[in-house]
């Protein structure tokens, strides 16, 4: 689940309600905690952005060590778009053997348009697993 906000022009906002009034009728309730916690409380907000930038960081840094891919750095979210189109495998391809032979979960970004050729990985995990999941994932490359 996610829950967002929107702000805009009053003619903008008309539309917009319309459409996502016969998407949902309102944030579900368990996450209405959440919302309130996040917008909240600036300190542990900028703490939360802070580590995922951190972690944003140690990733591309880590995947900057593996030349069979290239990738781009992330503008939002939480994860990186890898591309893969060196390796010669398809995206499909590239996502079940990095999971089957290296242990490493991508998403294969063939099944969004215009993503053949590029896979996504997460770094909404701990530093420790994202070093992990890179080492695995250059060791597996390296050894085809």
């Amino acid at each position: 689940w996610r829950l967002g906000y929107i702000a805009g022009p009053s003619s903008a906002m008309k539309a917009i309600h319309l459409c996502q009034s016969s998407i949902a009728s309102h944030a579900p309730t368990f996450l209405m905690p959440a919302a309130e916690f996040a917008l909240g409380d600036d300190e542990r907000r900028l703490e939360m952005q802070n580590s995922f930038a951190n972690r944003r960081d140690v990733i591309q840094e880590e995947l900057s060590s593996i030349p069979e891919i290239d990738f781009w750095e992330p503008e939002g979210a939480f994860y990186v778009m890898i591309d893969i189109k060196r390796t010669g495998m398809s995206s499909i391809e590239f996502a079940e053997r990095a999971l089957s032979e290296a242990q490493v979960q991508l998403i294969p970004c063939s099944l969004m348009p215009h993503g053949e050729g590029m896979c996504r990985i997460s770094y909404a995990t701990n530093i420790a697993n994202i070093k992990e999941g890179c080492r695995r994932l250059r060791n597996w490359l390296s050894g085809l």
